[in-house]
């Protein structure tokens, strides 16, 4: 098969899967947004392939195939492949990990101050808060504490419970 060929039928695959997948992204979601990605990265793609990027990458793969067939795996190149397998595996394990919600990001920042002034002496807060010129910032009104991940906290701030209602008002669970 020649090059060209190969370079045009890629092109053409890449392009149908981006398109069904944006089109299984719509029919979950009916949102133009996914849509408008789909087509963009459908676009950029029959782009690459008219600019003539997709043959230098099609050089690129034999070029990387043909050091893989010469390049004996003596202990150096072991080693990192081990070491890129882990780093893949981390990006893996990492991209599975939930994050941090915003209660829990203040609540652990509140712990941190909290950490920091029991650190000081009594008589150092004192007069670090009386030379400070500045009022200290007062606490939210109430604080909520996690129970278990998941579950609906007990109270909630003012700021948080406007949130809320505006999420709640436009349909966002």
């Amino acid at each position: 098969m020649s090059d060209q060929l190969i370079v045009v039928l890629g092109a053409i695959g890449l392009i149908v899967l981006v398109l069904a997948v944006t089109a299984g992204r719509w029919a979950r979601s009916r949102s133009a947004r996914a849509m408008l990605h789909g087509l963009g990265l459908a676009l950029v793609i029959a782009a690459l392939w008219i600019m003539g990027f997709l043959a230098l990458v099609l050089a690129w793969v034999r070029s990387t195939i043909h050091w893989v067939r010469i390049t004996p795996l003596d202990r150096v190149r072991l080693i990192g492949v081990v070491v890129g397998a882990l780093g893949v595996l981390l990006v893996l394990v990492g991209s599975a990990v939930s994050p941090v919600s915003r209660a829990e990001a203040r609540q652990r920042r509140q712990q941190r101050r909290d950490r920091a002034q029991a650190g000081r002496p009594a008589a150092d807060r004192r007069t670090a808060d009386t030379t400070s010129g500045a009022a200290p910032r007062p606490l939210a009104t109430t604080t909520t504490t996690a129970a278990a991940p998941g579950a609906p906290a007990a109270e909630t701030s003012d700021e948080d419970a406007e949130i809320e209602e505006i999420l709640r008002r436009r349909g966002i669970q």
